[in-house]
């Protein structure tokens, strides 16, 4: 153990003893003691994020601290730095998870750090062309296969009813069948995101095969959209909202 390494052990031991388990354990524990002279101590962080956080909420803190620990005043400054992670748990590609400090009681019901993520592709291209309820279909099953594949589920796509689907986007089941079917025949674009096949089980209460929940294969990227003239439509940047 370096002697930087055994300082910043008891300076955070200290720390953890005057502040609440979640402050310490959201921004602090990833913090490292990079470099320590005679009046100054560098501070690694691993975001930007943490380094103005730290700059605004815990400077004077960590200053007394580190001086105490030390026996003599220094300056402290945080700096961004690749910090040590142990090895990640395999997981597939997917919107990057952090642990959040909830300080208020909206955040605790809310949770507003889940959420549907959606390129900007597809809400600046795609959902004007889809129309807003079939893009919110694209959405919501791709987010449900996202789940299913995190949860272990190797298989292509998702199951879903009708009935299921009509109540989490909102509309009528009806719709959901329109939607249906304009996959089927294959009007409009829907049909390039989703492609939908029945499932059957055999009941033995009724000694035959009944229909089960259908079977939703879900592309997770976006075609290429061309214009009138044939050429690929780019993303612009930054989004201008309401256009293509």
């Amino acid at each position: 153990m370096t002697e930087t390494t055994e300082i910043w052990g008891r300076v955070l031991a200290e720390l953890k003893l005057r502040m609440t388990k979640a402050t310490f354990d959201t921004w602090l524990v990833q913090t490292h003691l990079q470099e320590l002279t005679d009046n100054r101590a560098i501070i690694t962080c691993p975001n930007g994020f943490t380094v103005d956080w730290l700059e605004n909420r815990l400077a004077r803190p960590i200053k007394d601290t580190l001086t105490g620990v030390l026996g003599r005043e220094v300056e402290i400054s945080f700096v961004v730095a690749a910090a040590p992670e142990p090895e990640p748990e395999e997981l597939p590609p997917g919107p990057g998870l952090y642990y959040p400090a909830y300080t208020q009681e909206y955040t605790e019901i809310v949770k507003p750090e889940k959420v549907y993520t959606v390129t900007h592709y597809f809400r600046q291209v795609w959902a004007p062309r889809l129309g807003p309820t079939a893009a919110a279909l694209v959405i919501e099953l791709r987010n449900r296969c996202w789940l299913d594949w995190r949860r272990g589920n190797k298989e292509p796509g998702c199951e879903a009813s009708y009935e299921d689907l009509a109540k989490a986007i909102g509309v009528s089941e009806h719709t959901v069948l329109r939607l249906v079917k304009d996959i089927h025949t294959q009007k409009g674009d829907l049909h390039l995101f989703l492609s939908v096949h029945p499932t059957y089980r055999y009941d033995n209460a009724l000694g035959k095969k009944v229909r089960g929940p259908n079977h939703f294969i879900v592309r997770m990227d976006e075609p290429i959209a061309k214009d009138e003239k044939g050429e690929p439509i780019c993303l612009t940047w930054p989004p201008v909202f309401g256009g293509t």
